[in-house]
């Protein structure tokens, strides 16, 4: 869709003159797409650790015997 809409873009910049308004409107849509990607990773991660909390949730609603998981250690700062 993304290729889709660049098409558009430069066929129409191809038959008309563009001011700076919209050369800034670019700017603008080009960083909110990025800010969005960046955003997205951030939820996956989060959804992923929901998924593994909730497999514990529900192994201890079976009476399964739930071991704390270990910690990573942290990196040690130079």
């Amino acid at each position: 869709m993304l290729e889709l809409i660049k098409q558009a873009w430069q066929t129409l910049l191809s038959k008309t003159t563009i001011d700076e308004k919209a050369k800034e409107i670019i700017t603008e849509v080009d960083k909110r797409i990025e800010d969005v990607k960046k955003e997205s990773k951030d939820v996956v991660k989060a959804a992923k650790k929901v998924k593994s909390e909730l497999k514990d949730v529900v192994d201890a609603a079976a009476g399964k015997e739930v071991k704390p998981k270990k910690r990573k250690p942290r990196a040690k700062k130079k």
